[in-house]
């Protein structure tokens, strides 16, 4: 709240000494942009973009993790040159794993030391979705055992789901984070050839449509932003024996009964993040490209149809699926010039951003499309209490 009155009020302050309002008609700035933040973070953000360098809406699109911006392997302390790395790469999250977590004190320290170094303010992620390695690393800082999805799943009892959702959110909220890169809202095949396994709730469309929406809402009650995926379904996926990539013939009006219900139950639970898978689903992308360079998949189908009007995020841009196809660089333009508005896990962020630099001087990118994308992920903030 304090940082949102700092941005604010440094635009009603010049608005003043500009002429554009007079100066006794702000008697108390601090309560104009309580109410701003309360009424409209749609506004909010709006105007702190005006305030931010290009260099800073750039680095917002980024998704990391400790080790990418800090250097070495399972980082478990911020470092002394924290503050100087976060101010040269103002990134807009950062992800913790198992890795990162040695104890509560030292966690606690480390995700305080990351945000407190951050001009804006970050997201904390944490990617707890099959109930393993992360939940082993916290073991015994007050996190509760997590059943999987399947078992919450196979009782058909949505409150479950709702109340373990919450739980957790309160739970992880009390350590520092703000975002569970959860719920997953894929039903496998019976080979279940990408390995979804217990992360899913199940294969019948209704109920997890059902449970989706429930842990959706659980999330949001217990304080923790919620990121549902992986957009538009890995159910009928099979792994192309030739390249190892996931594939699916599965036309548009199949999915509509059946993968994009429960992404969609998602999205009516109003979730802040929609994550894209890499999959390639030639039915819908109307080319061989993969989903999350697709303009079709993530403008028309998501943002347009499904009216979805918060952030869209692609699955990692280190995984092989993207690697072995793409430079770091063109990966990030591709995915921000197709509708994506947070890249996630860049595999070269020194590369990816100098490559979005780039297409925006050459005009391949605007600034009113990059505009977009950080008022998006200001808007969040701003909702859940993150800025």
């Amino acid at each position: 709240m304090k940082r949102v009155a700092i941005y604010l009020l440094s635009i009603v302050m010049l608005m003043n000494v500009t002429g554009c309002k007079k100066k006794d008609a702000v008697e108390n700035p601090e309560e104009i942009v309580t109410e701003t933040y309360k009424n409209d973070p749609i506004t909010a953000a709006a105007k702190i973009v005006e305030g931010m360098s290009t260099r800073e809406k750039i680095y917002q699109l980024f998704i990391t993790t400790p080790e990418m911006l800090l250097g070495g392997e399972q980082r478990k302390e911020a470092g002394d040159t924290a503050a100087e790395v976060l101010a040269n790469s103002p990134v807009g999250g950062i992800l913790y794993c198992g890795g990162n977590i040695e104890n509560k004190e030292q966690l606690t320290k480390l995700l305080q030391t990351m945000d407190e170094n951050s001009k804006i303010p970050l997201f904390q992620m944490i990617d707890e979705e099959d109930g393993t390695e992360v939940l082993a690393a916290m073991d015994g800082m007050g996190v509760s055992a997590v059943p999987s999805r399947k078992e919450i799943g196979e009782g058909k009892d949505p409150q479950r789901a709702f109340d373990t959702a919450k739980t957790l959110a309160s739970e992880i909220k009390a350590l520092g984070f703000n975002v569970h890169l959860a719920p997953v809202a894929d039903m496998p095949s019976e080979t279940d050839e990408v390995g979804i396994g217990d992360r899913a709730f199940g294969t019948d469309a209704a109920l997890v449509s059902t449970m989706v929406g429930q842990a959706v809402l659980g999330s949001h009650e217990g304080g923790v932003a919620t990121v549902v995926k992986h957009f538009p379904g890995y159910g009928s996926a099979t792994v192309n024996a030739k390249n190892g990539r996931a594939e699916s013939n599965r036309t548009y009006e199949e999915m509509q009964t059946h993968e994009l219900l429960p992404l969609k139950a998602g999205v009516d639970a109003a979730t802040d993040f929609v994550m894209v898978s890499h999959m390639i689903h030639a039915s819908i992308t109307k080319t061989n490209m993969e989903c999350s360079m697709s303009t079709n998949v993530m403008k028309t189908i998501l943002r347009d149809t499904m009216g979805f009007p918060n952030i869209i995020m692609t699955d990692s841009l280190s995984k092989d699926a993207i690697t072995a196809y793409y430079s770091a660089g063109a990966a990030a333009v591709t995915a921000l010039e197709a509708g994506a508005d947070m890249l996630f896990l860049p595999a070269d962020l020194d590369a990816a951003y100098a490559a979005i630099d780039g297409a925006m001087k050459s005009g391949r990118i605007t600034e009113e499309r990059l505009n977009q994308s950080v008022a998006r992920i200001l808007k969040v903030k701003l909702m859940r209490g993150i800025l």
